[in-house]
């Protein structure tokens, strides 16, 4: 588990820190972005640590009995995954006490086969979508049209995170506000901009 509290908060008494589960479910992802060294360390493959949803919600409920009742899940781009995170979401649904709820990281790509309003009843709190860029070069960016993605969440009571890259090849100087106002304009609830 972990105490979180944004660092910007952290000298403010009033925010206090909240406990949240950390859940690893696997590793890798068929996405083969260039970017990312753990797909690249696990060959492109999903290697699951906890084999189904069940196993995460029991690791999940766990965790309840002990106070925490929200986590997030390492496993990147979960929402592939769709038969783990379908009955995970169905455990989280028939769960009986404090609503459970998890963050994950998902892609265009895989939001694009949800029926986000599933994701939204089966405790899907926060999903951090890697944006890249404006003009992603990358197949995870195929499927729905990124804006109503993060504008359904927003409407479903989801928290996002979008992050981006700054400095891939295509970008130049001219490039970089139109990469930030595009960002702005998808309003996540939070961003990570790197480089």
């Amino acid at each position: 588990t972990a105490d979180i509290t944004l660092k910007v908060l952290q000298k403010y008494k009033s925010f206090g820190k909240h406990a949240i589960g950390l859940i690893t479910s696997g590793f890798g992802c068929p996405n083969a972005c260039e970017f990312c060294c753990t797909s690249a360390y696990y060959g492109h493959k999903n290697v699951r640590f906890l084999q189904t949803g069940r196993d995460i919600y029991e690791v999940m409920r766990r965790l309840s009995a002990d106070g925490i009742h929200s986590s997030l899940i390492f496993e990147e781009d979960f929402a592939l995954y769709e038969d783990k995170l379908r009955e995970l979401g169905g455990a989280i649904e028939k769960h009986e006490g404090e609503p459970l709820s998890y963050a994950c990281f998902a892609s265009v790509k895989a939001l694009s086969r949800w029926d986000l309003e599933e994701l939204a009843a089966g405790g899907a709190g926060h999903v951090w979508i890697g944006v890249e860029s404006v003009h992603a070069p990358f197949e995870k960016r195929a499927g729905r049209d990124i804006g109503s993605i993060f504008a359904d969440l927003r409407s479903l009571g989801i928290t996002t995170t979008g992050s981006s890259i700054f400095g891939l090849d295509h970008h130049t100087p001219e490039q970089l506000p139109r990469e930030v106002d595009f960002m702005i304009g998808l309003q996540p609830s939070m961003v990570q901009l790197s480089n």
